[in-house]
């Protein structure tokens, strides 16, 4: 059975090392339907994301030392705030989390979506329906993928 065409929608975000937070911040936003604010600042909203993710991992017992390449608890977190980190999994996971959202994230040259739901299945709803990642959605801070 030939696999079913999927046209995306391309969202750009910053070039600027934080394309995890902002996509995750204008996704976040998205689903809230809080689209109308003219004032809203997508740099702003994710470094406010990243700095959240520094503090759970500050905060929370269940982060191990060892998840962080070798750094400490401190040390990670003080790195993942600085806006010239890349986020990565432990990021992810702490954003999928912290947003309630399901996010998957796509290596183009793979083609296979890696799908992140919250800790405990807990994902935000509309109405009664829980919320899962849209595969026509995508944002990214690299160029349009060509799929």
């Amino acid at each position: 059975m030939p696999a079913a065409e999927v046209q995306l929608e391309v969202q750009p975000v910053p070039k600027d090392n934080s394309c995890l937070f902002a996509a995750c911040a204008w996704l976040s936003r998205e689903f809230d339907g809080d689209t109308a604010d003219p004032d809203w600042d997508m740099s702003a909203s994710a470094a406010a994301l990243r700095s959240a993710c520094a503090e759970e991992i500050r905060a929370d017992p269940k982060y191990a030392e060892a998840h962080f390449d070798g750094k400490t608890k401190e040390q990670y977190a003080a790195w993942i705030e600085r806006k010239e980190s890349w986020g990565g999994e432990p990021e992810i996971l702490l954003l999928a989390d912290a947003l309630r959202l399901e996010l998957a994230i796509v290596q183009v040259a793979a083609g296979a979506p890696l799908v992140y739901a919250p800790a405990g299945g807990s994902v935000r709803t509309h109405g009664s329906e829980p919320t899962r990642c849209d595969p026509q959605r995508i944002a990214h801070g690299r160029g349009v993928p060509s799929l």
